[in-house]
């Protein structure tokens, strides 16, 4: 399984000074269970996706490590998308 899910919910989690334990309660979920959401040791079903997205303050797109297509030619490029950046406030 691709950890880059992982990867972005321990970034917003440290940027946003907050404990796993201080994060799940607030999703109403087991300390351990998101755990192993951040070690990319189990997927997270879509519904929990959506709350850990509100939670955050960010689009869901922010979760999946989405290749740039240039719109006029359509050719992708070797740039990923940080989503998360496009739907925070300034």
């Amino acid at each position: 399984m691709d950890n880059f899910l992982g990867k972005r919910l321990k970034e917003l989690r440290t940027e946003n000074e907050l404990t796993q334990k201080q994060v799940a309660e607030a999703l109403g979920i087991n300390t351990v269970t998101y755990l192993h959401h951040e070690k990319a040791q189990r997927e997270p079903p879509l519904s929990l996706l959506a709350d850990m997205a509100k939670y955050f303050g960010v689009s869901v797109d922010c979760f999946w490590d989405l290749p740039i297509t240039d719109s006029k030619s359509g050719a992708r490029r070797g740039h990923t998308v940080r989503a998360a950046r496009l739907f925070l406030p300034p």
